[in-house]
C-alpha cells in the first residue's frame, strides 16, 4: 500500500466518516441543542460561524459535511486521481491511528506526565467527544489553521521545511491555548500545558507524514487511551 494513498483527502474524508457520525448521532440522541451538546474548541467555532448564517445542531452538521466534502473533492481532484482511491486502506489507517495513540499514551505515562484524575460512567458521551475531538480539532487546527499558515508563509518565498516548522509551532500554540479560554476551558497547569503542547506537535507530524485520516484516528484512540487505560482527562 504507497503511503501516498493514504493522503488523499478524499479517502481521509471518507475515512472518518464512521467517527462523525458516532459524534454526531450521540450529541444529537442525548441533547438536541448546538449549546448544550458541543464540547470541543474546534466544534464550538465551526458550528457558531455556521449559526450566523442560520444553521444550527443537526442541520449545522450537515452542512458542514456538504462543504468540506466540496473542498476534499476538489483538493483530490487537483493533486490524486480515483485510481488512487484505495478502500482497503482504511481500517489500515485506523489501526495505524490506534498504534500511534498508544505509543504517545505510554510515553507521557512513563515520563509521569498525566492530567487530573476524571470518573465518568456515561461512556457513550466518552467515546463521542473523543471522536469528535479527533474530527474537528484535527480539521481545525491541522487541515486549515496549520496547512493554511504553510502556504502562506512558503508564499512569502521562506524554504520548505523552515514553513512547516514555524506552521506547526504557531497552530500548536493556538490549538493549546483554546484549551485554556472559553465556556469550557480547563484549569491551567503548567504539565497539561506541556502535555498538550507536545501532543500537537506530534499530531502535526502524524498529519503531515500520513494524512488527516490517521491523525484524526490517532487523536480519537489517544483521548480514549486516557479516559479508559489511565482514567485521565483528555
Amino acid at each position: 500500500m504507497p503511503l501516498k494513498h493514504t493522503k488523499s483527502p478524499l479517502l481521509s474524508f471518507i475515512a472518518v466518516i464512521p467517527l462523525v457520525i458516532i459524534y454526531e448521532s450521540v450529541m444529537f440522541i442525548r441533547y438536541q441543542s448546538e449549546s448544550v451538546s458541543i464540547r470541543n474548541g474546534a466544534d464550538i467555532l465551526l458550528k457558531r460561524l455556521l449559526s450566523e448564517i442560520g444553521f444550527y445542531g443537526l442541520e449545522a452538521g450537515i452542512v458542514l459535511f456538504l462543504i468540506v466534502f466540496i473542498m476534499v473533492k476538489w483538493l483530490h481532484n487537483i493533486h490524486f486521481n480515483e485510481s488512487e482511491l484505495k478502500f482497503i486502506s482504511i481500517p489500515v489507517m485506523a489501526g495505524e491511528g490506534l498504534i500511534y495513540a498508544l505509543l504517545i499514551f505510554y510515553i507521557l505515562i512513563h515520563l509521569n506526565m498525566s492530567y487530573a484524575p476524571v470518573n465518568s460512567p456515561d461512556h457513550a458521551l466518552n467515546i463521542a467527544y473523543s471522536c469528535g475531538a479527533g474530527v474537528y480539532e484535527e480539521l481545525v487546527f491541522r487541515a486549515v489553521i496549520m496547512y493554511g499558515l504553510y502556504l502562506m508563509i512558503q508564499s512569502l518565498g521562506k524554504n520548505e521545511w523552515l514553513s512547516w516548522v514555524s506552521a506547526i509551532l504557531i497552530s500548536t500554540a493556538v490549538f493549546v491555548t483554546l484549551h485554556y479560554v472559553g465556556e469550557f476551558k480547563y484549569l491551567f497547569e503548567w504539565h497539561s500545558f506541556l502535555v498538550r503542547s507536545a501532543v500537537s506537535v506530534i499530531l502535526s507530524l502524524v498529519f503531515l507524514f500520513r494524512g488527516f485520516a490517521v491523525a484524526a484516528y490517532t487523536h480519537t484512540f489517544y483521548n480514549l487511551s486516557l479516559i479508559y487505560l489511565g482514567g485521565l482527562i483528555p
